[in-house]
């Protein structure tokens, strides 16, 4: 029994979500990026390699130590987070979001 099997990729996998960086809210977004990527290791608690991230005053000011971290490719051994690098839509989010100005009030 033979038979013809095609599959089309848009089928299987659907259409890929834009990322959409224009419309950011910190509250909405970039807050839970950084509280579920970041927070864990750097926080009150136990702020590794002295970066408490728990704050978001200390988010602003260590934006550049942020985005040099989570911008590394995988393998670097100071990527960030240390599980791999963070979806490449939510470093352009973070880096959108220093663009516009880090307001924490939206």
């Amino acid at each position: 029994m033979q038979a013809c099997y095609y599959d089309n990729e848009k089928d299987l996998y659907g259409v890929p979500t834009p990322c959409d960086t224009l419309n950011l809210s910190y509250t909405g977004e970039i807050k839970g990026i950084l509280t579920n990527n970041c927070q864990g290791c750097h926080n009150n608690a136990s702020a590794s390699g002295n970066l408490n991230l728990e704050s978001d005053a200390s988010r602003t000011a260590n934006i550049a130590k942020i985005i040099d971290r989570i911008s590394r490719p995988a393998g670097d051994p100071l990527v960030m987070p240390t599980s791999g690098p963070m979806s490449s839509c939510n470093i352009q989010k973070i880096k959108a979001w220093q663009n516009q100005g880090l307001s924490t009030t939206n």
